[in-house]
């Protein structure tokens, strides 16, 4: 019988078996001693990082304070300065509005000027100065509060508080939406990682025993298969129970395999967690730093610094309200502009309505006229054959009789107006329904 031989192969392939199962436990062990043993240095830095934000929230409460007190003197030019220069950039854009439709704007043909619009009626030039000298008013605004001597406090004070505490925020939203020091939470993906890694060391150790267990087996059927004294039916029950085993042993590495390759994506996932908080740990330190370098600025020595900007600021100012009055001045003329052309166009129309009117009534009248003279000359003639001969000549003037219907004559001499285009009449017509609709509002 050759079984013994099989067994002996089954013997070699079962350690074979056993050692490789080994191995994998022992990488799967390896990560995960690995990712234990950072989560013990995580868990050593949580309190004091939890302090590091307490701590900051208050210094930044406390830069707050200093930043409220120095705002005082310079809230009221600063809000001033702000809210002029948005209402000078509204008053540009209704401006620029108002040049876009002068731009868009082209004269009807039967002005004889053609290819124009109503803006080369505008002194482009006079415009471009005073939009530089705009510009240029409100840069210079802007470099007596950013450079100079004002500089280091106002840029540091509203600048870098206001990235103190937005990066600050950004961190304390992180930290929370990471829930770092949640790490009792059943829901915390860590975890729930070691969870699924747990059950799956349980189940790895009892697949290596059954290695384990599988090995010793051919083990102990090598000797009874080697020992005659076995019955052969007992023997072949051995055979079938260690076959079926090396049959599904492939299977079950496939399973451990399997196990561990989850071991060691779940270990990897911790890691990349973990490495997370690191980096969150890295970055708080590294802000803190900043926040030091920040907190050791002199502040309130800085204070006379914006005062002594105050006079040159306003100076600003005050020419700022000199381009907003030219910049509305020139809105209303514009506009005026545009409503008195396309009140032109509608005049115009109404001119050449007019006379159209009147020359339809003319032709009409002329039209009834004649029909009442060729009624009466027929009537005058009927009149001088039926009676004419009988009328004795001194009875009554005969030019009475005789006379000719007297003449009209009308004379209409139409106004010589431009022929506008029907497309000029009717945007006309809706510009000024559109402007005296928005008018009323």
């Amino acid at each position: 019988m050759s079984v013994p031989n099989d067994i002996s192969y089954w013997v070699k392939d079962a350690h074979l078996q056993l050692t490789e199962a080994q191995l994998v436990c022992n990488e799967a062990n390896k990560y995960i001693t690995s990712t234990l043993e950072k989560l013990a240095t995580r868990e050593d830095k949580l309190p004091r990082l939890i302090y590091y934000l307490d701590s900051t929230r208050q210094q930044l409460r406390l830069l707050g304070i200093v930043k409220d007190s120095l705002d005082l003197i310079l809230n009221e030019i600063l809000d001033k300065k702000t809210t002029l220069k948005n209402r000078i950039n509204l008053d540009m854009e209704k401006l620029s509005h108002s040049i876009k439709l002068l731009k868009s704007t082209k004269i009807d043909k039967s002005f004889n000027r053609p290819e124009l619009t109503l803006f080369e009626f505008i002194s482009e030039v006079e415009l471009n100065n005073l939009f530089n000298e705009i510009n240029n008013n409100l840069k210079e605004t802007d470099e007596l509060i950013k450079n100079n001597r004002t500089d280091a406090l106002l840029i540091r004070l509203h600048s870098d508080l206001d990235n103190l505490n937005k990066e600050f925020n950004i961190l304390d939203n992180q930290f929370f939406d990471s829930k770092f020091d949640d790490l009792n939470n059943v829901d915390d993906p860590v975890n729930k990682l070691l969870s699924i890694n747990n059950e799956l060391e349980v189940d790895m150790v009892s697949i290596l025993e059954s290695f384990n267990n599988h090995y010793d087996q051919c083990l102990k059927g090598d000797l009874i298969m080697r020992n005659p004294q076995i019955d052969i039916s007992e023997k072949k029950q051995l055979i079938d129970i260690l076959e079926n085993d090396v049959i599904e042993l492939p299977h079950v590495l496939e399973f451990l395999n399997n196990d561990c390759e989850i071991i060691i994506k779940n270990c990897k996932e911790i890691t990349n967690i973990i490495k997370s908080f690191e980096v969150f740990y890295d970055k708080i330190e590294t802000f803190l730093k900043d926040m030091q370098k920040y907190g050791e600025l002199r502040l309130t020595n800085q204070l006379d610094e914006f005062i002594s900007i105050n006079s040159n600021l306003n100076a600003k100012l005050s020419k700022s309200e000199e381009y907003k009055h030219s910049i509305t001045q020139y809105i209303h003329d514009f506009n005026s502009f545009l409503v008195a052309y396309y009140s032109l166009i509608l005049e115009l129309d109404r001119r050449s309505t007019l006379n159209n009117k009147i020359n339809n009534m003319i032709d009409k009248f002329q039209l009834s006229l004649s029909t009442l003279i060729d009624d009466d000359f027929s009537k005058r003639i009927d009149f001088l054959n039926t009676n004419g001969d009988f009328l004795p000549q001194n009875l009554i003037d005969l030019n009475i009789i005789n006379k000719e219907i007297p003449k009209i004559d009308i004379n209409f001499q139409a106004e010589e107006l431009p022929s506008l285009s029907d497309e000029c009449v009717a945007q006309a017509k809706k510009f000024m329904n559109n402007y005296h609709t928005n008018q009323f509002r």
